[in-house]
């Protein structure tokens, strides 16, 4: 701090501090390796906490299981760390975003990993599609086929198109900054055609996720009042573009399967820091994940909607018509 003394101070204590952060880096280390060595054979809330405790250098006692990982200490460096080694741990991909994401606290992001454990569904990964050790990244092995099952591919010649009267719009990305004026302009339209606009949005539950789109409306009175008044005409579902099925359980998703008739897909994690196979998941895997729900029961039309941070390296000629696999072949 400039103190005449603090010469004095470093010398009297160097030796001391060298010792103690040597033993904690020491202990750091071990704690790592034994997470990595049996970890995910332990309860998923256990192993998060001491990876949390181990990748943030906290005591055990400012982990807590309805803690936010960024009310703790967390930023996207640390997350990605905490990404890094949970993927040792169990062999699969938990995504950055998921991990700071303001809506989950630690008990649900164990709950996440859990059901990634128990599930018999192996959601698509970057190394699934793209292998493991890369320095150039393929759009050619961004196929269908990577993403979505036989089953339901195979089963898509015998669909028929949606055809309704009164389009019932599912819509992703609502509590962003165009996906909540694109909220309350379709239901503008779902009031007057006497339809429903379906939202998937992350939350603890349906209240909490309808709580966070509201809240990026509320500093405009007039936007606010519009969307309340309009309320009727809209249903709420917690979910996650990052998880399997959207995070929304097989019951649900076979339900908007069969009910809606049009997709508008505004979501995704925005962040022009992390790398491409961080926003892997909820990006691409999440849009997959689109397209597999527009191809099952019916045939549904997706509006598609991306940040223009994808047209950093693009090029001046690219337009929702430009088929990447052609224009941009890698990265």
């Amino acid at each position: 701090a400039g103190k005449l003394q603090r010469p004095a101070l470093e010398a009297h204590y160097r030796d001391r501090l060298d010792e103690l952060y040597a033993a904690l880096e020491a202990g750091r280390v071990g704690e790592l390796h034994q997470l990595r060595v049996e970890g995910a054979a332990a309860d998923p809330r256990e192993t998060l906490a001491r990876a949390v405790q181990a990748t943030l250098g906290i005591a055990a006692s400012d982990v807590k299981h309805d803690s936010r990982f960024i009310d703790i200490g967390g930023d996207s460096l640390a997350a990605l760390n905490l990404s890094n080694l949970l993927q040792d741990i169990y062999d699969f991909e938990v995504p950055v975003g998921t991990i700071i994401d303001p809506a989950s606290n630690l008990d649900q992001l164990a709950g996440r990993i859990a059901r990634q454990l128990e599930s018999r569904y192996q959601q698509p990964t970057f190394t699934s599609v793209h292998g493991d050790a890369v320095d150039r990244l393929s759009a050619a092995d961004l196929t269908l086929a990577a993403f979505i099952d036989d089953r339901t591919l195979s089963a898509v010649s015998g669909l028929q198109p949606s055809r309704s009267d009164s389009e019932r719009v599912l819509l992703t990305g609502a509590t962003g900054f165009l996906g909540r004026r694109l909220a309350i302009d379709l239901l503008r339209r779902a009031a007057a055609s006497g339809s429903r606009v379906v939202c998937i949005a992350r939350g603890a539950d349906a209240d909490h996720a309808r709580q966070r789109i509201e809240s990026g409306l509320d500093t405009d009175p007039q936007l606010i009042s519009e969307f309340r008044s309009l309320s009727a005409s809209l249903e709420v579902i917690a979910g996650d573009m990052s998880e399997p099925r959207l995070g929304i359980g097989q019951e649900t998703w076979d339900k908007l399967a069969q009910s809606v008739d049009r997709i508008v897909h505004v979501g995704a994690h925005v962040n022009h820091v992390l790398p491409y196979r961080q926003l892997f998941a909820p990006n691409v895997v999440g849009t997959a994940e689109l397209v597999r729900l527009a191809l099952s029961s019916k045939l549904k039309p997706i509006d598609y909607i991306s940040t223009v941070g994808v047209l950093m390296f693009a090029g001046p000629n690219v337009d929702e018509d430009t088929d990447v696999r052609i224009d941009i072949p890698t990265a």
